[in-house]
């Protein structure tokens, strides 16, 4: 169920990089909200994004799965969009984004 939460997240991920930095700059103040079925659970998902000291917008993406002992698990993706074009970010980034 990992892989397909993984595989949502960069989907997702992947259609907001299509979008206007415009847009996508939104989200720092009204975070996208959406809920995906898979495996018959309903996990939410919310994007949203900060402009980062360098000017350039981050944008980060969390799905989350509810345990059986009433915790969330979280997985999150996301990327940076810069004069240098559009980049992901690592694990280790999206650290300084949660």
């Amino acid at each position: 169920m990992v892989d397909l939460i993984q595989e949502e997240l960069i989907r997702v991920r992947e259609e907001l990089k299509q979008f206007p930095e415009a847009e996508l700059e939104k989200y720092g103040s009204n975070m996208l909200e959406r809920s995906y079925k898979i495996f018959d659970a309903v996990h939410p998902m919310l994007a949203w994004s900060v402009r980062d000291d360098d000017g350039s917008l981050v944008v980060v993406i969390e799905l989350r799965k509810k345990t059986w002992f009433g915790s969330v698990k979280c997985q999150q993706s996301g990327f940076r969009v810069s004069q240098a074009g559009i980049q992901d970010l690592t694990e280790a980034q999206l650290w300084e984004y949660d």
